[in-house]
């Protein structure tokens, strides 16, 4: 069997690369663990990773609240209840502009609001059910038992200890440490994603489909 992590052995494995026992850092070790799957699960951006997961509009609110346990958005859908569309992603500017007047109606556009919501254009003009296309955080390795193990911790796991020990060093403000542990975690990212090219993610269809997309009519702000 090739290596992997446990629990058990990634938390002892960020100790001794650390050499930190103190009861602060162990205390810590389960949220840093977490931090470090988020950003692992963001930098390999597998397709085979994604999931859904569904939220609601507010009447007359250009505001949405995320998914829970979402890490990267690829597309959402609204369901219109006779058809559904797109939401196409635009820069912040552009959604409040296009809601400078306050208008209601089928949402067509989003931009990032902040770490938990959305901003949407048009204003709900009702409830409407958003699904999100995307990836979501995974289980934890640190919601299983002390021997279980992720699908990170089997495939990635000289990856899934970097990234953690980037959010090690950081709670240890280890910040010189920190920045060559960040190079050395992009540098193996990359080698790796090289090699599991089947696992990549395909854009180039989607790209062309934005831009498509950018260039019709009912996607440009009158």
């Amino acid at each position: 069997m090739s290596f992997q992590y446990t629990q058990t052995t990634l938390q002892d494995a960020l100790k001794s690369f650390l050499d930190d026992r103190s009861p602060e850092f162990i205390a810590a070790l389960p949220d840093i663990i977490r931090l470090g799957e988020a950003r692992l699960a963001k930098r390999l951006d597998l397709d085979s990773l994604d999931s859904t997961d569904t939220v609601q509009t507010a009447a007359s609110s250009a505001e949405v609240v995320k998914p829970a346990n979402l890490v990267v958005d690829r597309l959402i859908i609204v369901n219109l209840g006779d058809r559904k569309q797109s939401v196409h992603r635009r820069s912040r500017a552009w959604v409040e502009l296009f809601n400078v007047d306050g208008e209601l109606g089928e949402p067509k556009y989003y931009c990032e609001l902040d770490e938990e919501r959305w901003l949407i254009g048009p204003l709900a003009s009702q409830i409407w059910t958003l699904t999100v296309h995307g990836y979501y955080r995974p289980v934890s390795i640190m919601g299983g038992a002390p021997d279980g193990t992720t699908w990170f911790s089997e495939r990635v796991p000289e990856l899934l200890l970097l990234a953690c020990s980037i959010d090690a060093l950081e709670f240890l403000k280890f910040w010189s440490k920190k920045a060559a542990q960040e190079a050395d975690f992009e540098a193996q990212a990359a080698s790796w994603l090289k090699m599991a090219a089947p696992l990549q993610r395909s854009d180039v269809e989607d790209i062309l489909g934005n831009r498509m997309n950018a260039n019709k009519p009912d996607t440009q702000v009158s």
